[in-house]
């Protein structure tokens, strides 16, 4: 039975060797991941099949790890963004505690 690969490659045990194409790639890629093999040979200077090759040795060894997308937060009904970070001291712990056992 065979097995199934992982979804996401295992960082690489040592830093893969890269080239001046391989970094031209990625730097493309990074940009843009909807990019064809074709386009990023035509700006690299390689054929379609070659970067597709390069792309699949990437990601095999784990330099490229996954493919995100960037999603429009007001497009999906979340204008805002708000990150919050509180310091709290053992007292004011506490005292939050307590006010909260009280509701």
């Amino acid at each position: 039975m065979p097995t199934k690969k992982s979804a996401t490659p295992q960082a690489p045990a040592a830093p893969v060797e890269l080239d001046r194409f391989d970094l031209a790639i990625l730097g493309l890629f990074q940009q843009d991941t909807r990019l064809v093999a074709d386009v990023i040979g035509e700006r690299v200077g390689l054929s379609a099949a070659s970067v597709q090759r390069r792309l699949k040795r990437l990601r095999e060894t784990g330099v490229i790890q996954r493919e995100e997308a960037s999603l429009n937060q007001a497009a999906l009904g979340y204008p805002i963004t708000c990150i919050v970070g509180v310091d709290v001291d053992y007292d004011g712990a506490m005292q939050i505690a307590s006010s909260r056992s009280a509701c």
